[in-house]
């Protein structure tokens, strides 16, 4: 196997590494026995495949003494442009240098690994698929950055990465309870047990194709290695702010579908046309399904004003600004968390209350790099251009009857009069 074959095999083993840890939850957070022989079995690959590599390297850093360099190309990297070896073997020494490669020498031999080259009918085409030891650093998304995906219940890409999935969902609507038409009855010994129908649903998950680009000079391309992770980080936080803005009203066409006017929402009317009062505030709790993790309101910064002097019964401030740097404030005892994301004061859905747990993301295949010189040709720039696939939707096929025969849900939503 060849050298760069070993480490795009060790860079595999360690993403499945991560996936099961990833898959781990508040609610669900101890591995099951055969996540555990996975774990072990993969860690013992990982290691083997790490010893191998030295060996590798080193024997090939002895051959490379005795050989003249041939294939020489300039690249530039932090330090600005050095003369290095273009060997298939050896692989990427970092981004920058992918990236440089990917833009203005897609004939590099090293390329080869990473040419896109799917089949499938909704697939991307074109581009050159990021190497999996710097594509977990494009696909980081951080709390403070978005507040759908760290919080929802997030499913691997898996294989084929852009396939549909579907998933079993209770049907609990009309004639259904809860649990899903599941009927409960106390048997006296002897007596005959009823039988018992699961009413049952699905949803469908299918990742759709997500771009995101930006015009560069070929001036600064040139200088790629100095401006590649300010660059990086722009595609980043705009693809970031993209997902998270269609993971909360997406209109599930060829895009995620947003909780907000989701089948799973519920909307409560508010008291007064443009205001938000306590009595909003208690009637949304009201109907919040409250048996996921702890429950977040997602609000606009238009409210901060009106929340700001919200009071209960007695006079006691309902909304608490945060005194710990990093930490959210809260209404109610419960986090709230600002967002541009979300309509304006007097919007439906400038306020909500969600538990996030209850929504899916599914990735699928990316990120990939592409570029074009054509379209700025005569003005000497580079369209630049990352893509993924990817989906959403809420857990749920509608509100949730429960108990005690009243509708909730895990996401409520402010609405006008």
């Amino acid at each position: 196997m060849k050298l760069i074959e070993l480490k795009a095999a060790k860079a595999d083993r360690i993403a499945n590494l991560n996936a099961i840890t990833e898959s781990l939850t508040e609610a669900n957070p101890i591995m099951t026995e055969a996540q555990e022989a996975q774990f072990v079995s993969l860690e013992g690959e990982i290691r083997s495949l790490s010893t191998t590599i030295e060996m590798a390297e080193r024997a090939k850093a002895m051959n490379t003494q005795i050989q003249a360099p041939t294939n020489i190309v300039k690249l530039p990297d932090l330090a600005g442009d050095v003369t290095r070896k273009a060997d298939p073997e050896s692989g990427f020494q970092n981004f920058a240098e992918f990236l440089f490669s990917a833009l203005k020498k897609p004939n590099d031999p090293r390329l080869q690994a990473y040419r896109n080259e799917q089949t499938m009918g909704t697939g991307s085409e074109g581009g050159f698929a990021v190497p999996k030891q710097w594509s977990s650093e494009l696909l980081r998304v951080s709390p403070a950055e978005a507040i759908m995906e760290p919080r929802a219940r997030v499913i691997p890409a898996g294989s084929p990465p852009d396939a549909e999935i579907s998933f079993p969902a209770l049907n609990q609507q009309a004639g259904s309870n809860m649990y899903g038409g599941v009927t409960l009855s106390w048997i006296n010994e002897g007596g005959a047990k009823p039988e018992t129908d699961a009413s049952l649903k699905e949803i469908t998950l299918k990742p759709q194709e997500l771009a995101a680009h930006i015009v560069v000079t070929d001036k600064l391309l040139r200088n790629w290695g100095a401006a590649s992770s300010f660059l990086a980080d722009l595609l980043r936080m705009a693809t970031v702010a993209e997902k998270d803005l269609r993971f909360i009203r997406g209109d599930g066409i060829a895009k995620p579908q947003g909780f907000m006017g989701s089948v799973a929402e519920i909307a409560v009317n508010r008291a007064v046309a443009n205001l938000i009062d306590t009595a909003d505030i208690l009637a949304m709790l009201t109907v919040l399904f409250m048996r996921g993790v702890q429950p977040i309101w997602i609000a606009s910064q238009t409210t901060l004003p009106q929340l700001y002097t919200l009071e209960d019964a007695v006079g006691n401030n309902i909304f608490l600004a945060s005194i710990v740097p990093g930490a959210p404030d809260t209404l109610m005892g419960r986090p709230l968390l600002w967002s541009e994301r979300v309509p304006a004061l007097g919007t439906k859905g400038d306020l909500s209350l969600i538990d996030p747990s209850a929504y899916m993301v599914k990735n699928g295949s990316g990120p990939f790099v592409g570029s074009s010189p054509h379209v700025h040709y005569l003005t000497n720039k580079t369209v630049i251009k990352t893509f993924l696939n990817v989906d959403g939707q809420p857990q749920l096929t509608g509100p949730i009857l429960s108990e005690d025969a009243v509708e909730r849900s895990p996401f409520i939503v402010l609405d006008v009069p």
